[in-house]
């Protein structure tokens, strides 16, 4: 139905204006406040000489003024990319040199930042203040679907990390493989506690804009009282995590997840394996909610869905999602029927697999995705 994310939202800020969309700890948009304050960033951001194709790197946070930049960026043909938040001026430079950007979002500018980094760069705070009494953009036409949308950095967790390009087509697909594996309404309210820098939690984001439903978010499970104040607040009836946030949240938050019980639809996970106490904690809090563990990665987001509310058989990672299909391949590429005696490696035909690396050999390309394939080295069995 839609092409992009962005066409998306903005179908909704016309059917729905009034209805909220997305919440921080500061603020709280309607459908149409967020897509006048993204048309702003936008128009100024034109401003300051951005142009179709340009990179802007920016640091992420769990805030409506992260994700309003980033859907300007797009509203002008601007390719957005994330990076962690407060990490030292060094690893921002590095990023700077990987891709070359036009502009450098922070949102915080220190001493050492102030010294070190030299392409032309503004703190977040002080571009929504400019951006604030600009015009709305005008002239402006959504995102083709094949148009690169944004370069995700992998965590580096098996080497350097390495920048995954993404189309809009891309991630309309992982949303929809998030929408259908979690049965997703469009009365969902829910709140993503995973970080906007990494893939998992902006893919959690695009499904809830996708279906025209709303966002909350906070940077944090550690203030725990804060969380369980916005979920009463704005009737919460889903959240997402990282696995090391659910062992903390639950060791935190003690038995009071369970008074939700009745009204928590589903919580989602990903990014990493789940700890099976964990998942049995969770059963037990929370009986009628839906569980899921959504198994992928940047370059092929959310490929399988594994709905544990009841079952629990150890280290599955679910059946295929919506836009996937899965199978399994010896060490040469060629398809297999694995078992638990003959695993091999886990090979996935989506929609949403990525487009490319960026800046680095045909060769380590073709090592990872071919024919719009995604071949991975992790090991598995039909069972």
């Amino acid at each position: 139905m839609f092409t992009s994310i962005v066409q998306a939202i903005f179908a909704h800020a016309k059917k729905n204006p009034s209805k909220l969309c997305v919440v921080d700890d500061a603020k709280a948009l309607t459908y149409d406040e967020y897509v006048k304050k993204a048309l702003k960033i936008g128009n100024f951001l034109k401003l300051l000489g951005i142009k179709n194709g340009d990179k802007i790197l920016v640091e992420a946070s769990q805030s409506v003024d992260f994700l309003a930049v980033k859907l300007a960026c797009h509203l002008i043909g601007a390719i957005f990319v994330p990076f962690i938040a407060n990490c030292p001026a060094q690893k921002v430079i590095s990023f700077i040199q990987k891709i070359t950007p036009s502009l450098v979002l922070l949102n915080r500018m220190d001493d050492e930042r102030q010294e070190s980094i030299t392409t032309s760069a503004l703190t977040i705070s002080s571009l929504i203040a400019k951006a604030s009494c600009s015009e709305c953009l005008t002239n402006f036409s959504f995102p083709e679907e094949h148009d690169v949308s944004e370069i995700l950095f992998t965590t580096g967790s098996t080497g350097d990390e390495k920048g995954i390009m993404i189309s809009f087509a891309n991630n309309v697909a992982i949303a929809e493989n998030v929408i259908h594996g979690v049965l997703m309404q469009e009365d969902n309210i829910e709140f993503i506690l995973s970080p906007f820098n990494h893939s998992h939690g902006l893919r959690r984001y695009y499904a809830n804009m996708l279906k025209g439903a709303t966002v909350v978010m906070q940077n944090s499970v550690v203030y725990v009282k804060n969380v369980f104040d916005k979920i009463d607040k704005y009737h919460v009836n889903s959240m997402d995590m990282v696995p090391s946030a659910l062992t903390l949240f639950l060791k935190l938050s003690q038995e009071h997840l369970s008074k939700y019980q009745d009204s928590m639809r589903y919580i989602q996970l990903g990014a990493a394996p789940i700890l099976e106490g964990n998942k049995e904690k969770l059963r037990k809090l929370l009986p009628k909610t839906k569980l899921y563990n959504m198994y992928g990665s940047t370059e092929s987001g959310v490929s399988c869905i594994y709905e544990f509310s009841s079952d629990t058989k150890a280290n599955c990672i679910g059946k295929p999602a919506y836009n996937s299909t899965i199978f399994v391949v010896d060490d040469k590429r060629q398809e297999i029927k694995s078992n638990r005696e003959q695993p091999g490696y886990l090979a996935c035909k989506s929609k949403a697999n990525m487009l490319s690396y960026y800046g680095t050999n045909t060769q380590s390309v073709t090592d990872v995705l071919q024919n719009g394939i995604v071949y991975s080295n992790d090991v598995v069995y039909f069972d």
